[in-house]
């Protein structure tokens, strides 16, 4: 069997994963290709005409990406693409080429194939807002709210698990905000619980590494400043929980955390949650139900 490391990833010799990864890039543009010839070739022949709604989809996608990424170069693409953590809490990230990403949600590697740098290491983790276990939140003010969530697998080149914030507005404008991992961890799969004008998120998968059998991770949003703090807790929680469902009491006096998977130190593996936990929005004090 092979070995893990801490994070997940096989322990695999230097030219051999960079093998690896060549074939996934490879592989990942030849199985959209294939799959969007399908799809025209699918549409063409139910249409029975030219002017598929298949082609119409992609003319339009394909200009949408054009005037997003017209204004780039190639030297544009590279010094700016790359993912990286905030520099200090609640940092505003005034990064076009990012925008243009989350605008379009074109995928890191199609961003860099317009460039020719498909393949070019030195620009990976790129940044993606095409990402598993994100959260997303409306506000009243009509603000849709993104946090963290990650992109690909542990093998790809591409891989980042994301500690960020973005922010849409009605009028489509774009937020982006940072945050130290010491603030805020790379987080996936939680959940995000509107309170007021705060977004409380409750648990994560994260990197191997940080999990800890009976640590909950618990942090509110301000989402009028941005910032984002630890909410210490206490009494029996569900530990490392994440893909959990979570319920508002009528006056919102506590939250009810259910189902999802739970991380177990001495196995390194995840076990169903089959317990109702309770978490009091006042006390911060988590009861557990059976």
């Amino acid at each position: 069997m092979n070995e893990m490391d801490g994070a997940g990833e096989m322990l695999l010799p230097d030219d051999l994963k960079k093998k690896v990864r060549e074939i996934s890039e490879s592989a990942r543009l030849e199985l959209v290709s294939f799959a969007m010839e399908t799809l025209s070739e699918a549409c063409d022949d139910a249409d029975g005409e030219e002017g598929s709604p298949m082609d119409d989809w992609r003319r339009e996608n394909r200009e949408r990406e054009d005037a997003a990424f017209s204004s780039f170069s190639a030297a544009d693409i590279r010094q700016f693409i790359k993912a990286r953590r905030g520099r200090h809490a609640a940092e505003k990230i005034d990064n076009a080429v990012w925008k243009a990403l989350i605008e379009t949600e074109v995928g890191p590697y199609a961003a860099r194939s317009r460039f020719n740098l498909a393949l070019d290491e030195t620009l990976m983790p790129s940044f993606a807002f095409d990402r598993f276990g994100m959260s997303s939140t409306i506000m009243p003010d009509g603000r849709e709210i993104f946090i963290a969530g990650e992109h690909e697998d542990y093998y790809d080149p591409d891989f980042y698990i994301y500690n960020d914030v973005i922010v849409r507005d009605p009028s489509g404008a774009i937020d982006i905000y940072g945050y130290p991992e010491t603030v805020f961890p790379p987080t996936d799969f939680h959940s995000a619980t509107r309170i007021e004008s705060d977004i409380l998120i409750i648990g994560c998968l994260g990197y191997q590494e940080q999990r800890e059998e009976k640590t909950t991770p618990v942090f509110l949003l301000n989402c009028e400043t941005f910032e984002i703090r630890k909410v210490k807790t206490t009494g029996k929680g569900p530990g490392w929980i994440h893909n959990h469902k979570v319920s508002s009491s009528p006056r919102e006096e506590y939250l009810t955390v259910v189902g999802g998977l739970r991380h177990r130190d001495s196995e390194r593996d995840l076990i169903a949650n089959e317990k109702r936990y309770r978490l009091d929005l006042k006390t911060w004090h988590w009861t557990r139900h059976s």
